[in-house]
């Protein structure tokens, strides 16, 4: 101790000694001269503020990504189509699965946003849950009383599509959100449906799961089923998709009335676009020479933007409208040029690999009359016309050809050597004569007339 604090020290306990007995002496002498090593200034035995408890949930971190993709078709045996939205590269995913019954156009793209922001047209979810001093449930800013959006999902489909259920979706967001007195539900917004709002009990509340990022980051998965619910999504109308957090004291979100009225379409549609060429086939990998693709919209002046996973089988190069494709790797792929309030064009691309539409047609003809009608070339004795036996040497049974093809073919060999009783009993009657004057060299087999020439 030193000297100075001393003195003050001996002065002290002579003033406290005379004031007080010497039981508090030692209480004293800490709260009046604050000797020792400690600096707080709590009594041993006053009440402590209450701990959070509650596990502490990172705010999701800022995130925006943008994609266009091509509807698929379900494979065999799929009991949902799996359609991939945006991915960003922090992690954040978004993807939904449509139901295999459902109708959707061939070559229909869906154009999505997926971000931690609304989009500046999207109307407001909620005002944000009031701000209070203690928090017993952290979910990125919201408390237990109120809710909290943490990501939306802007859907643009370039065709109108119908699905039996509504589609079950699944997102991931960097960062770690607890389940301690919080749910989480999937909000809709449908602008032909403006007088219902946000529907933000459309699906949910989710199931939640720790996930982790392309990067080893951790981040939470919620998982959607789906409603079960007939849902139509009209071409170039802006849908909005919101995930948002529910905190225990907060009112659970209800179904919205079916008596809401539904507002018809916009009148103004955008104009198609166009691809040319709509499908692109390279031969080979090394000699086949680089092709221009452009795209066009009517009335349409803004840039085109280029949407597709052809890594590895093509590169890109140039900017709008047009663009210089360049094959790099076998495979097949699509390239989607996205103008308008979602309209596209889809250009199927392949390179050694044949390119595949997203619905290939049956490997026989469409037209299934044309192959019966035409005689097979390598054959005419194996036409499907077994009537026409003139085909077959008529040396054995002259009767025969006058009975099937008389006009056609009276006879191939009326040669004198055969016996002359036979051809009188039936050939009177349905050919003019097996007169020699029909010679074999001018016979022609009836075969070939509806179909190639045999000898061909």
């Amino acid at each position: 101790m030193r000297p100075d604090a001393c003195l003050a020290y001996d002065a002290c306990m002579k003033r406290i000694s005379a004031l007080i007995g010497g039981a508090v002496l030692g209480v004293a002498v800490l709260a009046a001269c604050g000797g020792g090593g400690g600096s707080s200034s709590t009594a041993p035995n006053s009440p402590v503020p209450p701990a959070d408890t509650s596990a502490p949930v990172s705010a999701p971190q800022s995130f925006s990504a943008s994609d266009a993709v091509a509807i698929p078709s379900a494979a065999p045996g799929d009991t949902s189509v799996p359609v991939r939205l945006p991915s960003d590269p922090s992690g954040a995913s978004a993807n939904a699965a449509f139901p295999t019954n459902a109708s959707i156009p061939p070559d229909t793209t869906v154009a999505a946003t997926y971000s931690t922001s609304a989009d500046a047209s999207a109307p407001a979810l909620a005002a944000r849950a009031r701000q209070t001093a203690s928090r017993n449930v952290r979910d990125g800013g919201a408390t237990t009383s109120g809710i909290k959006p943490i990501a939306y999902l802007k859907l643009q489909f370039s065709a109108d599509v119908s699905l039996p259920q509504a589609p079950a979706f699944s997102f991931v967001v960097p960062g770690t959100f607890t389940t301690n007195g919080v749910t989480y539900w999937l909000g809709l917004y449908d602008p032909l449906h403006e007088a219902a709002g946000w529907q933000k009990s459309f699906e949910g509340p989710a199931t939640v799961s720790a996930a982790q990022t392309a990067s080893g980051k951790t981040a939470t998965k919620f998982d959607f089923a789906s409603n079960g619910k007939p849902i139509t999504f009209s071409a170039n109308e802006t849908y909005y998709l919101v995930l948002f957090a529910v905190g225990a004291n907060a009112a659970t979100p209800t179904p919205v009335p079916s008596s809401v009225p539904s507002n018809p379409p916009h009148d103004s549609k955008p104009a198609p676009v166009v691809a040319s060429p709509a499908n692109i086939q390279f031969p080979t990998v090394t000699t086949s020479s680089p092709v221009p693709l452009t795209f066009s919209q009517q009335g349409f002046t803004g840039p085109f933007q280029l949407h597709g996973d052809c890594t590895g089988i093509v590169n890109t190069n140039g900017a709008s409208p047009t663009w210089t494709i360049t094959p790099v790797g076998q495979g097949r792929c699509v390239i989607i040029g996205l103008g308008d309030r979602g309209a596209s064009a889809v250009v199927h691309v392949g390179v050694v690999t044949p390119y595949e539409t997203p619905r290939p047609q049956p490997s026989g003809s469409p037209e299934p009359t044309h192959p019966p009608t035409t005689a097979p070339t390598t054959s005419p004795s194996h036409s499907p016309e077994p009537t026409h036996a003139p085909t077959t040497a008529p040396t054995n049974e002259p009767t025969h050809p006058p009975t099937s093809a008389p006009t056609t073919s009276p006879s191939r060999s009326p040669e004198p050597t055969y016996p002359p009783t036979h051809a009188p009993t039936t050939a009177p009657t349905s050919a003019p004569s097996p007169e020699p004057s029909h010679s074999p060299g001018s016979n022609a087999s009836p075969t070939p007339t509806p179909g190639s020439n045999p000898n061909g």
